[in-house]
């Protein structure tokens, strides 16, 4: 083999190599989902991630821990007064400034997670959105963010709970976990009712809030 053919097989391995390396950088075509099949007579709605929605679904999911830090405050301040009664000051003192601290710490420190929590996810979920479809028998749903979009579909036996308050309705599908539903997202204010009474009569709980 004289030098010139030397010369041509490692441009050639070289002009190999160079399409290999191209090829392994070339990402993998973007998957688009079916579009996703409603019936014409669903209840719609569109809901924004907001700060305000993902403040309140926590608020709603934490309320039994709330009920219980209640009741454990009555109980300290029950102890706080027979200290008193009895004159044990050290801890007739000790019970009152628990009393009296203990909530501010424990708000500060839920405002700083949620804050961190929300930063967190708003940066994922910036500019995007869901799509509500209630048809008779399932919940469908679309998650639309800048760059892609995703269906759901969600049987109602499914849902953990339904709570629903004046500006939202959370439909929970676990004790921690729910989808948030702006009531101001629908299209009218009886589709509201409407949804109610549909996933009520599929025997879920459904807590209305005032």
């Amino acid at each position: 083999m004289n030098s010139n053919e030397l010369k041509e097989n490692k441009i050639d391995e070289s002009v190999k190599t160079e399409v290999e390396i191209i090829e392994s950088k070339i990402e993998e075509p973007i998957q688009v989902e079916e579009e996703l099949v409603v019936d014409s007579e669903a209840i719609k709605n569109q809901t924004k991630f907001t700060k305000e929605g993902f403040k309140q679904m926590n608020l709603a999911i934490a309320t039994k821990t709330y009920i219980i830090i209640g009741l454990l405050e009555l109980f300290l301040i029950g102890a706080a007064i027979t200290c008193f009664v009895i004159k044990n000051w050290i801890f007739a003192i000790f019970l009152t400034s628990f009393v009296v601290l203990y909530p501010f710490v424990l708000i500060l420190s839920i405002k700083r997670q949620l804050n961190k929590t929300y930063s967190m996810f708003s940066k994922t979920f910036e500019s995007s959105h869901y799509e509500y479809y209630f048809t008779e028998d399932e919940l469908k749903l679309t998650f639309v963010s800048k760059t892609s979009s995703n269906n759901t579909s969600i049987k109602y036996e499914s849902l953990y709970k339904v709570i629903e308050n004046k500006q939202f309705i959370f439909a929970f599908i676990a004790n921690n976990q729910a989808y948030i539903i702006e009531k101001c997202g629908f299209e009218n204010e009886s589709d509201i009712l409407k949804v109610r009474e549909l996933i009520k009569a599929k025997g879920i709980k459904y807590i209305v809030k005032k």
